[in-house]
């Protein structure tokens, strides 16, 4: 993404919880892979039968898989059946929270078709707009702590941080290719050039310095292999004495038990860029999902954040995760489980970060 032609004002509203959201035009990512079903009037007879009869296995396949009580649409007129099917199914999936659905009928007019009819569902995780940056000046300043169960806690953090940054792929600040690494740099050029003020030039100025000092001193540990490897240990060698520490345990845990479970999982799955339109300007994920110098001062909340909302009213999307599944009697399907765990710790991590 190009350099934006004016310098977005600060944002005057100070995030909710640590966390900003961002409005923006929302969009369903277009899948074209057979033609939808529109109009039931055309089919009579046999036809009918035949629609009803795929439907209700396709529907029989989607509700074992999502887990709640097919219709029986044979108890019903058509196409009123297919109607109240679609709206049964709809208000179950939508008691998760976690994502937003879209069902849809199909036809395959294939020779070989298993379902010549058959329902799809479309899954779209919400992110909700929230901007997930997870700080790293807490972990820099335990490890620093003179106080060995700080120094514990601090290596803790640093194994879950290992995790996330090896196996992830979450984006870290002072890289180069790293958004939020843009847009500090951004607003550094903005206070050499043209910022008025010489105390807040030099107050600002000294924040982005120690940004980059601690950014790079804490990003050589957490690109350390050894720091993944001992995940375990230090789980394991870790006793809790308050309510603090058992939390910091607790999350520690989760996150490599999330790693046990889903080894090759990470960041990017599910995504569909190759769908959007090359006129739409896209806030990717890796502009929402990074590790940031720290997001609790104001210089963040009114600064840097104020930087990156100028950077989300350039774009006409925000990339979220996505896919469909179709029930057609032969496709795979594919879940958001892996994602919904990783997005709710990572906002108890974060909370959890900032109360150091």
């Amino acid at each position: 993404m190009g350099k934006p032609s004016q310098r977005p004002c600060p944002n005057p509203t100070r995030a909710e919880n640590h966390r900003t959201e961002v409005h923006f035009a929302n969009g369903f990512l277009k899948h074209r892979f057979l033609p939808k079903v529109g109009n039931f009037s055309d089919f009579k007879g046999i036809h009918v039968k035949k629609l009803q009869g795929d439907l209700q296995k396709s529907l029989e396949r989607m509700t074992n898989f999502y887990g709640f009580q097919a219709l029986d649409i044979s108890k019903y007129e058509f196409p009123y059946n297919v109607a109240l099917a679609l709206d049964q199914a709809q208000k179950h999936l939508q008691q998760n929270n976690d994502c937003w659905y879209r069902i849809q009928v199909w036809q395959d007019t294939t020779p070989k078709a298993f379902l010549s009819f058959f329902f799809s569902v479309e899954e779209t995780f919400r992110t909700d707009n929230t901007l997930f940056y997870i700080p790293v000046l807490p972990v820099y300043k335990l490890l620093k702590s003179k106080d060995k169960r700080h120094k514990k806690i601090g290596q803790l953090f640093l194994s879950v941080f290992a995790y996330i940054s090896h196996k992830i792929y979450v984006p870290y600040y002072t890289m180069d290719d790293c958004f939020l690494g843009y847009i500090y740099e951004n607003f550094n050029d903005w206070i050499l050039n043209d910022w008025d003020d010489p105390q807040e030039k030099e107050t600002f100025s000294s924040n982005l310095r120690q940004a980059q000092y601690v950014g790079e001193h804490l990003y050589q540990k957490i690109r350390n292999s050894k720091n993944l490897q001992l995940f375990e240990k230090r789980i394991n060698d870790f006793t809790a004495c308050n309510e603090t520490e058992k939390e910091v345990l607790r999350i520690s845990k989760a996150f490599f038990q999330l790693w046990q479970e889903f080894p090759s999982a990470d960041l990017y799955t599910h995504l569909n860029r190759e769908e959007i339109s090359d006129e739409t300007e896209l806030f990717t994920i890796d502009k929402y999902v990074s590790f940031a110098f720290e997001t609790q001062s104001d210089f963040f909340e009114y600064q840097i954040i104020g930087f990156v909302n100028g950077e989300f009213s350039q774009c006409g999307e925000i990339e979220v995760p996505t896919f469909v599944n179709r029930f057609d009697g032969v496709s795979s399907h594919s879940n958001f489980e892996f994602k919904s765990y990783f997005f709710s710790l990572l906002h108890q991590l974060i909370s959890l970060l900032n109360t150091f």
